[in-house]
């Protein structure tokens, strides 16, 4: 069946659409009733195609099984299918299209006439399928039909203005009897109007999409354009089957570089890739031969493409700017094609110190405006500074007019400069010189016989008649004396000499033949790259023994610089010599710093790096928010007894711990006063450890509200106790105490002969006598109550002072006034 079914190639083509129309009816029965390849359309692949054969070319089916309900038109427009657009992705199709062909399959409809069928082609090519045909009385309904429109039925769709004519399973021409009065719409996503309508409202048919691409997507837009009818289904979907023509498809060539632009020494890959232009996918045949400036390149000749459409070809190649091109062969099936790029080759670069050489030669063609190798190129790396001279050399000149001669050099700031023009004359030829152009030399070149030589840059062209060099030389550039004023220090001095310098060379004379160079150089003189050094803090301010971090960040516009950085805390050094890291930065982080203000600078070093004098300057930076602010630690008091609670008359150890607040560290000094129910009971120093302790007897018993306050140091604040420690004594509930201290000097000497008295709150007096050590003390004092303690010597003034007695109150000591503060002050002089 297959086999007799392909001999009918001069069947028409509406002949081959109705027998593609029943075969696609028919079901597959057995082996011989074979279509040709075929996707069975499933939910998640709706899309199928089958390939025939006919007279025209290849025919080819694809289909969209997915069913369709189109709601019954509303007030408020149309109703649409329920896949709107439905599509059909065509794919791997050669040629462009001769004739095409639509089938709606299984189409019930109450309505037909309220249907609109719209035909959206890859190309953006819009037709109306269908429209206003096929009748709207109960006579006209249809159920289960399948329709194929094609320009080449015998009948066009009915409209149905009476059934019958009813609509049924057939190839129709297609029809749009909807009139230009009230045209048909189709809303977004569909594209709007205008549309290529057929007859009677247009004249267009199927043929609107010939010529064209067939490869993409196809939509089907279906819509109810009349309210009352009902819903509508296309219960299988909808197919399209396509024949084309021209069996060559085009296709585009490109060609990439691996490497460009490179060096003689370098091995470069050329990679084509060629695109069917039909069906937009790689070629899988065919041949590639590359050519190098329209000559083949030894060993890619007929590359054969490979299943990506790719081919290589790797080579190396001489110096110049070569056009490369790979050249598709085609197929039977596929046309030719090539395309090209432009591959820079230059010489390496031979550096020796500071000087860079192109060993490569160039030759200068006679009467031409530019050389085979145009432009030559040195590239310079590796210097850490700024031009501050630099010379240019030109090796074994060999020109039998050197005034025809001209040479353009372009820095790697992109500034031209013609540096040697039109020197010599255009009779004495010149052989194998060398010549090197210095702002520093003596003279310049004469217009006359040529010997190798230093000399100043040379420019002879007369201002009317300048220097000219073709692309890809620069348009604008500057020339010395006598043409012009410009120097190689007027033009690159502070630029950066890192990069491509590139020579031009012209012969701007007719007669006299080529000439050569053998080479080129520049070289350098360069000044460190200039820096910048600026310091941060991690904390400012800060608190005393917190680490703080300072770190130096050293730039320049020449890179990352390298070497070492100095702190300093005003003019004294901090830390060591820190090198820099590969950011640029160093970083010094010390707990040490005093208490105060403190002025932090950094110092980088500079280095010498690379030839010519390069590297990076030194350079000094400051604080960010100098000074950086340290300023005393918080600390917290812990006490704590050896016992509680505690017989009376025992002695118990209190013990208070100073501790620094985080992020504050170090040592605490200074004393701890240690109080009982608010009176101080002893002051005593803080030891290595943060501790002091305090020695209490309690004589009654009770309970005591014990606090201790550290009084602060130098480098740490004051702190007190959060809350008491309350001390039980146990024991008897009252016992008398004693009182006992010195009465000592300015100096801290006894005083001998004083008079101590105490006086209870009901006027009882008693005294004693200092002895020769100025101590005293009174035995058997009630506990419990308060006193007014008094001291009183011929010699000195001393303040009264009050007191609470619960238990032996010992180191109540008494010192005089000093003279300043004795005027006016309530005190006791007598005579003991």
């Amino acid at each position: 069946m297959k086999n007799n079914f392909l001999t009918l190639s001069r069947f028409s083509s509406r002949l081959v659409a109705t027998l593609v129309i029943l075969l696609i009816q028919l079901p597959i029965v057995s082996p011989a009733l074979d279509l040709g390849r075929s996707i069975e359309p499933t939910a998640f692949n709706p899309v199928s195609q089958s390939h025939f054969s006919s007279a025209a070319g290849p025919l080819t089916v694809f289909s969209n099984a997915t069913g369709m309900t189109i709601a019954d038109a509303t007030a408020g427009g149309p109703g649409v299918s329920s896949l709107y657009p439905s599509p059909i992705t065509v794919s791997a199709l050669a040629g462009t299209i001769s004739d095409i062909n639509v089938t709606i399959n299984g189409l019930t409809a109450p309505r037909p006439r309220d249907l609109d069928l719209l035909l959206v082609g890859p190309t953006g090519i819009k037709f109306v399928l269908f429209g206003d045909a096929g009748g709207t009385g109960a006579a006209c309904a249809v159920a289960g039909i399948n329709i194929t429109i094609d320009d080449g039925a015998a009948t066009q769709i009915p409209e149905g203005l009476s059934c019958p004519p009813v609509l049924t399973t057939a190839s129709y021409r297609p029809a749009n009897y909807t009139g230009t009065i009230e045209p048909d719409a189709f809303p977004a996503p569909a594209p709007g109007s205008p549309y290529n309508q057929p007859t009677p409202t247009g004249s267009a048919t199927l043929s609107v999409f010939n010529a064209t691409n067939p490869n993409g997507t196809w939509n089907l837009y279906v819509v109810d354009d009349a309210l009352g009818g009902g819903t509508s289904t296309i219960s299988g979907g909808w197919s399209i089957d396509i024949t084309t023509v021209g069996g060559i498809d085009p296709t585009t060539t490109t060609i990439t570089s691996n490497l460009n632009p490179a060096l003689t020494t370098q091995p470069i890959t050329f990679t084509s890739t060629t695109i069917n232009n039909t069906t937009a996918l790689p070629v899988a045949a065919g041949t590639v031969t590359f050519t190098n400036n329209s000559v083949n390149i030894t060993g890619c000749i007929n590359v054969a493409v490979n299943a990506s459409g790719q081919a290589a070809c790797t080579a190396t190649l001489a110096e110049g700017t070569r056009i490369i091109a790979a050249n598709y062969s085609g197929t039977a099936t596929l046309g030719a094609s090539n395309g090209s790029l432009s591959e820079v080759v230059n010489s390496p670069t031979v550096p020796t110190g500071a000087q860079f050489c192109n060993n490569g030669g160039m030759t200068i063609v006679d009467a031409s405006t530019s050389a085979p190798v145009y432009p030559s190129t040195v590239s310079v790396s590796g210097l850490f500074g700024t031009i501050a001279s630099m010379t240019t050399q030109i090796n074994g000149f060999t020109s039998p007019r050197p005034a025809n001669i001209d040479f353009l050099l372009v820095g790697s700031n992109n500034v031209g400069f013609t540096f040697m023009s039109d020197i010599g004359d255009s009779v004495t030829a010149a052989s194998n010189l060398n010549f090197i152009f210095s702002d520093a030399g003596a003279t310049q070149p004469p217009q006359a016989a040529l010997s190798s030589g230093t000399f100043r840059p040379t420019d002879y062209d007369p201002p009317a008649d300048p220097d000219t060099f073709p692309a890809p030389a620069p348009g604008g550039f500057s020339a010395p004396a006598p043409a012009g004023a410009a120097t190689f220090g007027s033009l690159y001095n502070a630029s950066n000499p890192n990069g491509n310098w590139r020579l031009y060379a012209v012969d701007d004379g007719v007669g006299g033949g080529n000439s050569t160079i053998t080479g080129w150089c520049v070289s350098f003189a360069v000044t460190p790259f200039t820096t910048t050094t600026s310091v941060s803090s991690s904390a400012n301010p800060s608190v005393f023994g917190q680490p703080v971090t300072f770190t130096a960040t050293v730039s320049s516009a020449g890179g990352t610089p390298s070497g070492n950085v100095q702190f300093f805390d005003g003019v004294n050094p901090i830390g060591g010599s820190i090198a820099l890291d590969g950011s640029g930065q160093a970083a010094l982080t010390i707990s040490s710093l005093s208490v105060g203000n403190h002025t932090i600078t950094a110092q980088y070093g500079g280095v010498s790096l690379g030839p010519g004098g390069g590297g990076y300057a030194a350079s000094t930076g400051s604080l960010v928010g100098n000074p950086q602010v340290v300023n005393k630690a918080g600390t917290t008091i812990v006490l704590g007894p050896n016992i509680n609670p505690t017989p009376t008359g025992q002695p118990v150890i209190f013990t208070a711990t100073v501790s620094p607040v985080a992020p504050g560290a170090g040592t605490r000094t200074g004393t701890v006063t240690f109080f009982r129910n608010g009176s101080p009971v002893c002051t005593n120093p803080v030891n290595a450890s943060g501790q002091s302790a305090c020695v209490m007897i309690f004589t009654i018993a009770g309970n005591y509200d014990i606090t201790a306050t550290y009084n602060g140091d130098g480098n740490f604040l004051a702190s007190t106790t959060a809350s008491p420690v309350v001390e039980m004594a146990i024991g008897p509930t009252a016992a008398n105490a004693n009182i006992s201290g010195r009465v000592l000097d300015e100096s801290g000497r006894g005083i001998s002969g004083a008079r101590v008295s105490v006086l209870n709150q009901v006027g009882e007096i008693r005294w004693a006598i200092t002895n020769p050590f100025g101590y005293y003390r009174f035995f058997d004092v009630p506990s419990g109550e308060t006193y007014l303690i008094s001291v009183t010597h011929k010699r000195y003034v001393f303040e009264s002072r009050s007191v609470s007695v619960l238990d032996d109150l010992t180191e109540f000591n008494f010192t005089p006034i000093p003279q300043s503060r004795q005027t006016g002050t309530q005190s006791s002089r007598h005579s003991p």
